[in-house]
């Protein structure tokens, strides 16, 4: 059957709904098309691919087939109704200009488009009457219409005067060509530039002679009004006269006075130009730019050049950076001027040889690179050329607006020099108050043991941060938490309160909701580009009230100190940031809070500097304090909750399917049961599984020879892509139970992210795997398994930090269920790396359940094929325990060094075996007396460096027992702190009870 009209198909991509359902209204009804699932049929065939996809998701549970015509426009409606956002429509319509070349019925129809989401009612035909008038722009137009009466003037009117001044214009240039004068141009080195060979227009005067004016013209660009669409004897506005130098025959926007007179640099050598470089002729290799202003302010970008701070020019036009013999002795004049054999062009032809060149390391961005600077006598303003473009991989064709955009963002940014103070800030709008649960009693715990060797920098950190006005000495408190040190790679210690085991338990939770994906999508969707801002040290800038600095007091071996500031680990600590910040931010248009990022986007570029300025403004009013290395200005897109949102809207981050699209195929049978056993996991939310595995299932048959093929390389692809698609994706729901499953293989760690519904069914979130790393390699298991829980939590913070309810955290490893008890605190006799791993876990909320390695199928698939480590973060644990290792045995015994008990460590026969049962597995029960001790201690042992720890003590091996003790002897310490410094530092079984 034919029918009459042709119907577009539909994109949701480029199309618009409301334009295309009013098209197929019209297709059914000349077309006379009654039946519903004719109706239905018709819509259906002229979707794309992707956008069916979208229909058959909205339309789930339901089937797309099982749906009338009208619930499936129905729903389609919801989909793509924009939303109401008043105050947004209404500054869209008053803040629209007329576009350059728009027509002015093209102009009067998009306002009335515009207007349509505004809601104007009676005051319709008025307000687009003067945003008609007021949106023109400067011209005979506008001029025309402000002569009018407004009580009389209607939009009909106001497009009928419009159009008739427009043609009285065209009329007089038509009849004045003969006004046309040679125009006085100066050269200037900014904005946009044209390229020639030399020779091929301008005499050397700088003048711009009918010769220099036809080159120009040869490149399409108008010396009237700047444009390219027209040449200068056609020009409309030639007979116009410019409002800065009162000239006839061009426009203030290409006058020469608007700009120095400086001329750009072209730099070539002198074996680039051959030997005819000194005669006046000659050196036709040679290209020069002849920059013409059009309308922009000089590029201007801050960089640090040496140590100074330096606001340059971005000179397109110029190959090589440049500066003034002047600002050379001010700032450079430390640095070795090297000879110069270049000269250096200017777009006349002139030539000048520079006085010499010099290197120095600039600093833009957060990137370093080494540049050439040349020094000239006399030079203008400080230049950058195309080499430090090169260098710092700037393309000029995208980065204009960058550059411009980054001096409005960094004088936003001078307007508030208190944020950038490196004292910690203090929120002044109220003090932060922990309230406790009902009958709550108080918790005391004793100090813990502190090694010796840790002991001078505990204190100097517990000084450092009195000093900061963090903690403050006190002499009682009902409640004291014990601390736990864990050095850092820059040899410091950081104090971390075990809060876990007393306050975290009396406290009220604050339930602070968390916005959804959909509410972060409303207030920052369809931006431009986005900025994050990252606030100094977040929750210590939160002062506590009196009360609530005693329930945070910690207990140290140095007496008991209270803190002022609200601290990491404290479970209510992101409920109060993220109201606060919420609260302190509400009302900005385009600006979004999800607990320490704050994101900030806008329309356009002015807009949303504007929004910027307004949150830096609101942040120094309330005492806060920024860093801003870790401040991210006008990104083209944002990630949040597995999501990237940009100003194409919203879509799936390809980061949390990464781990399955790319995972390597399987190379024997296996491999390909341990893929099957985690696609089984999911079967139910793949539709056909079975004719889509089947190429796999048939590898497993025992008369089946091995052999990868085409057909399960394709089954194998679509079973990925299924896993990655959203109908087994589930959608982020912020009060929904979360899973984290993890788990380590030999070679790799693997994380999985679910969502479980009401029903108890696991949809994944996310998925995630990377290889070892040649140290961890050497883990032993158990530590293996505690680095893939840290790898995964760490994977996925966004999703499960500051979570009021806890979510749920799987291992198949049973020893780190103990370890990582909420319940019990953090341990103090276990490995060192255990001990920051449980640290860092502390400031999560979580529950560690124990799953067997049969149902734990798909981190372990994960695990087991990796992906190859891509994210430095993600890989890179520093070696601290290595670094503690040498530290100590430096303090403990100069005579004995590492490599002596590490080597004596690989020749002892119990310590072997132990080492074997660290890296291979324990077995269920121990039987031998000398393996015992080590059994009975195992979780809290680790291997480093050749060496055997148990927490931060080294593990002495028999032959060195007798020396060590000799050793500590000598140092006639007296028999109890001789004790205590053996037993703080080394052990080996039965030291705690020896004779000394």
């Amino acid at each position: 059957m034919s029918y009459l009209g042709n119907l577009p198909v539909f994109d949701h991509k480029t199309s618009e709904w409301s334009i295309v359902y009013g098209k197929l209204t019209q297709f059914l009804r000349i077309n006379n098309v009654t039946k519903e699932e004719i109706k239905s049929g018709i819509l259906l065939t002229h979707l794309t691919d992707e956008t069916y996809r979208l229909v058959r998701n909205l339309a789930y549970p339901n089937t797309v087939e099982s749906l009338t015509y009208n619930e499936l426009v129905q729903i389609l409606n919801s989909h793509f109704k924009p939303k109401q956002c008043s105050f947004v429509d209404k500054a869209n319509f008053f803040g629209a200009t007329r576009s350059p070349g728009e027509s002015l019925g093209d102009w009067a129809a998009r306002l009335r488009g515009l207007a349509s989401h505004c809601e104007f009612g009676d005051a319709l035909e008025t307000n687009l009457r003067d945003r008609f008038v007021l949106g023109l722009g400067s011209g005979p137009e506008r001029d025309k219409l402000f002569e009018q009466n407004p009580t009389t003037l209607t939009l009909t009117k106001a497009i009928e005067i419009g159009e008739q001044a427009a043609c009285a214009r065209e009329v007089k240039v038509m009849l004045n060509t003969s006004d046309f004068g040679v125009i006085k141009e100066e050269p200037v080195y900014r904005a946009k530039f044209h390229q020639f060979a030399r020779g091929s227009g301008g005499d050397g005067s700088g003048n711009d002679s009918v010769g220099a004016r036809t080159s120009r013209r040869e490149t399409g660009s108008c010396s009237v009004c700047g444009m390219k669409n027209h040449y200068s004897d056609k020009c409309r506005y030639k007979s116009y006269k410019c409002q800065k130098c009162g000239i006839k025959g061009h426009l203030k926007k290409v006058c020469a006075k608007n700009k120095n007179n400086s001329c750009a640099y072209h730099i070539q050598s002198e074996q680039e130009c051959g030997a005819n470089e000194a005669k006046d002729t000659g050196c036709v290799k040679c290209q020069n730019f002849n920059l013409r202003y059009v309308d922009d302010k000089p590029i201007e970008i801050n960089l640090i050049l040496g140590n100074h701070n330096l606001t340059m020019e971005l000179d397109s036009g110029s190959s090589s950076c440049v500066i003034s013999e002047k600002l050379y002795a001010e700032k450079f004049s430390d640095y070795h001027l090297n000879n110069s054999n270049i000269k250096m062009c200017l777009y006349n032809g002139h030539k000048i040889s520079p006085l010499g060149y010099f290197w120095v390391e600039a600093c833009y961005n957060k990137v370093k690179h080494k540049i050439k600077i040349y020094v000239v006598k006399n030079g203008g303003p400080p230049l950058l050329g195309r080499d430090f473009m090169s260098a710092f991989n700037l393309i000029i064709t995208t980065n204009i607006m960058s550059m411009c955009i980054d001096k409005n963002v960094n004088n936003v940014l001078q307007k508030f020099p208190n944020l950038w103070q490196d004292e910690l800030g203090s929120f002044n709008k109220f003090k932060v108050r922990l309230r406790l649960k009902e009958n709550a009693k108080p918790k005391f715990f004793k100090p813990r043991t502190v090694p010796f060797s840790l002991r001078d920098k505990v204190e100097e950190e517990l000084n450092r941060l009195v000093t900061l006005g963090i903690l403050v000495p006190i002499d009682q408190s009902e409640y004291a938490t014990p601390i736990v040190p864990v050095l850092k790679e820059n040899n410091k210690i950081k104090i971390a309160g075990d809060f876990s085991v007393t306050l975290n338990k009396d406290l009220l939770i604050e339930r602070y909701p968390l916005p959804r994906i959909e509410e972060v999508f409303a207030k920052i969707g369809g931006g431009e580009r986005y900025s994050k801002i990252d606030l100094k040290n977040a929750y210590n800038q939160f002062v506590l009230d009196e009360l609530s600095q005693l329930l945070t007091t910690i207990n140290t071996h140095k007496g008991l100190f209270k803190y002022t500031r609200l601290v990491y680990g404290l479970s209510n600590a992101p409920a109060i940031f993220q109201k606060a910040m919420e609260t302190l931010l509400s009302g900005i248009d385009g600006v979004s809070v999800w607990l320490d990022d704050i994101c900030i986007t806008g329309p356009n570029s002015d807009s949303h500097i504007k929004r910027l300025e307004e949150v830096l403004s609101r942040l120094s009013d309330a005492g806060l304090r920024l860093q801003r290395d870790k401040c991210d200005f006008f990104k083209d897109s944002v990630k949040y909750l597995g999501y990237v949102i940009d100003k194409n809207g919203l879509k799936t981050d390809s980061e949390k399917v990464h781990a399955i699209i790319n995972a390597p195929e399987p190379t024997n049978v296996t491999e390909v049961k341990r893929f099957l056993g985690m696609v089984n996991y999911y079967r139910n939310f793949i539709p056909n599984a079975s004719s889509l595995l089947h190429p796999l299932h048939e590898l497993l048959r025992r008369d089946t020879p091995w052999e990868w093929g085409e057909h399960q390389r394709r089954s194998m692809a679509a079973v990925r892509r299924e896993l990655a698609s959203e109908r087994v994706l589930a959608h982020f729901e912020p009060t929904a139970q979360l899973v984290l499953c993890v788990d380590a293989g030999p070679g790799g760690l693997g994380a999985v992210l679910s969502q479980r519904s009401d029903d108890g069914h696991e949809r994944p979130l996310a998925f995630a795997s990377r290889s070892l790393t040649t140290s961890e390699r050497n883990y032993s298991q158990i530590q293996k398994e505690a680095t893939a829980i840290i790898f995964g939590v760490k994977k996925f913070h966004q999703f499960l930090y500051g979570r009021s309810e806890p979510f749920i955290l799987k291992t198949d490893h049973r020893p780190l269920v103990s370890i990582f008890d909420t319940k019990t605190g953090i341990p103090i006799t276990t490995a060192l790396r255990l001990q920051r791993y449980a640290i860092i876990l502390s400031a999560y909320n979580y529950t560690v359940q124990y799953v067997s390695s049969d149902k734990n199928v798909v981190a372990d698939y994960f695990s087991r094929s990796p992906l190859t480590c891509r994210n430095a973060s993600d890989c890179h644990d520093l070696d601290l325990d290595s670094y503690y290792v040498v530290k100590f045995m430096n303090e403990t015994s100069p005579a004995t060094t590492i490599r002596d008990i590490a080597q004596v460590t690989q020749q002892d026969t119990v310590l072997k075996t132990v080492i074997r049962y660290m890296n291979h597995g324990w077995p269920r029960k121990i039987s031998c007396r000398t393996i015992l001790p080590y059994f009975q201690c195992k979780s809290d042992l680790q291997f480093e460096q050749g060496c055997l720890f148990r927490g931060h003590r080294i593990v002495i091996p028999s032959k060195f027992r007798e020396h060590m003790l000799k050793e500590l002897h000598d140092t006639h310490l007296g028999i109890i702190k001789t004790k205590s410094n053996a037993r703080s530092r080394m052990w080996w079984p039965g030291i705690g009870v020896l004779r000394w």
